[in-house]
């Protein structure tokens, strides 16, 4: 017997919305298999239509809220895909989940942000819900947490700076829509591998547009409604000051997730959260100490100071950080767009053998392609360059770029930098690219290279 699911996601998002899904969506009774890893469940072995996509469900791979993850696999090709299941009890549910899928649609496209491929509803009239499903492409490489907990050496320094600039470009995108869209729960668990070793930031679920402006104007029971709010949509040793106590009348908004990038970078470096215990106290106060005598991230350590900085207005912008870290890397000869090969097994082999071609959706920008365009070495750099100086003092908090700080320190080696770049340009990178492609656009065949100006770079360092 086959129960026709009807599309009700008009209903949450409002008939005529540009964001409805009109799309179908049917269940169909289906043999259940054994699939390799994850847990067999009820769901597993059926079929299920959402859009034009007819899936095979495999086994539950993740659970968390109202939600659930299966692996799923189209029944023409086996491609795997990635399937979330979520319930709805009310309206307020039924509009969040709206939400994350209006996210997810418009976000999509981007390489570090996990590609949207369908959804559709149904409503359950026996439990009084609506059942959601979610397509989204599947990360075979798993998820970060494991790739760097379980690892046996400590990343090196240049390998943080690449897998902290790939999530950086997915808040950066998200911080550019209008109105920005607001992550609110970043976290090395939330950001998943390819099965070509690049970050693909996933769980739109608490992500929003709401800006909070607190002022003496508040009452308590506002604000102590506003923390609530908090606190069901964040991770508490993640969550920002302003996000624990409004009575500083800082603005909660998108330099929220600013200082769970801080969090999250200190997290790369250590393997160990900098508000472990999630104590209150210490994260209004931001309390927290950088490892004794450590060297092996000397040169980031200032910046981890920067991003957890109590007042959000203090805070670099997405923009800001994500310059930052391409100047960083110009300066160290670090390739930002290369796939994460480091963080896979030697056993393990990636589908990439053009890393430029192989990053899933879009193209990096500009300023990306002019990084990438170095550093395609990893095996080369052994450390931070000697002509950067291993403390980065002097941090601008006002959101202009630290690397000032570095170029004050000592206009001759600058100079020297400068020269190498220069050298290291007129070596590798091609003078011209094929007619039609943008300057600075990288395209996704073989022949296609990156056009580097010169002068933006030499602009930056001088």
């Amino acid at each position: 017997m086959v129960d026709i699911f009807k599309s009700a996601i008009d209903a949450a998002f409002g008939a005529g919305s540009s964001a409805r899904i009109s799309n179908n969506m049917g269940f169909a009774s289906g043999s259940s298999t054994t699939v390799s890893g994850g847990v067999k469940s009820d769901f597993t072995g059926q079929i299920v239509d959402v859009g034009n996509i007819r899936l095979k469900v495999g086994n539950q791979i993740a659970e968390g809220g109202y939600a659930l993850v299966f692996i799923a696999y189209d029944v023409k090709t086996n491609k795997e895909y990635a399937l979330k299941r979520l319930f709805a009890a009310d309206d307020s549910a039924k509009k969040a989940i709206a939400q994350e899928i209006s996210f997810l649609q418009k976000l999509n496209g981007h390489s570090n942000i996990v590609p949207y491929i369908a959804a559709a509803s149904n409503q359950d009239t026996t439990l009084r819900r609506t059942e959601y499903l979610l397509v989204t492409e599947y990360c075979s490489g798993g998820r970060l947490y494991e790739r760097v907990v379980y690892r046996k050496n400590p990343l090196e320094v240049e390998q943080v700076i690449q897998i902290y600039y790939q999530i950086c470009r997915a808040v950066k995108h998200m911080h550019e829509q209008q109105p920005p869209i607001i992550h609110r729960d970043l976290k090395v668990e939330n950001c998943l591998l390819t099965s070509k070793g690049f970050i693909q930031l996933c769980d739109f679920g608490s992500a929003t547009t709401k800006v909070f402006l607190p002022d003496e104007t508040w009452s308590v029971k506002k604000r102590d409604y506003v923390e609530d709010e908090m606190s069901k949509v964040t991770t508490p040793m993640y969550r920002a000051p302003e996000m624990l106590d409004t009575y500083n009348n800082y603005p909660i908004n998108e330099q929220v997730d600013i200082w769970a990038l801080g969090c999250l970078l200190y997290y790369l470096c250590f393997i160990n959260h900098p508000f472990e215990d999630s104590a209150k106290l210490r994260i209004l106060n931001a309390k927290y100490t950088i490892p004794a005598n450590n060297t092996r991230y000397t040169v980031l350590h200032d910046l981890i100071h920067t991003l957890l900085q109590i007042d959000p207005r203090k805070r670099p912008t997405i923009q800001t950080l994500v310059e930052n870290i391409e100047d960083l890397a110009i300066g160290n000869d670090i390739g930002l767009n290369e796939p994460l090969t480091f963080l896979f097994n030697t056993n393990e082999t990636t589908n990439s053998t053009n890393p430029t071609a192989s990053a899933p959706g879009g193209n990096p920008s500009a300023a990306s392609a002019r990084a990438s365009t170095v550093g395609n070495n990893p095996s080369s750099n052994a450390g931070v360059s000697s002509y950067i100086p291993s403390s980065i003092k002097g941090l601008n908090t006002s959101g202009k770029s630290w690397m000032k700080s570095i170029i004050d320190t000592s206009s001759k080696v600058i100079n020297e930098g400068v020269q190498q770049v220069k050298q290291t340009l007129a070596t590798n990178v091609p003078t011209n690219i094929p007619a039609g492609s943008s300057s600075g656009v990288a395209h996704h065949q073989h022949n296609h290279h990156f056009e580097v100006d010169l002068s933006y770079i030499t602009s930056k360092l001088i």
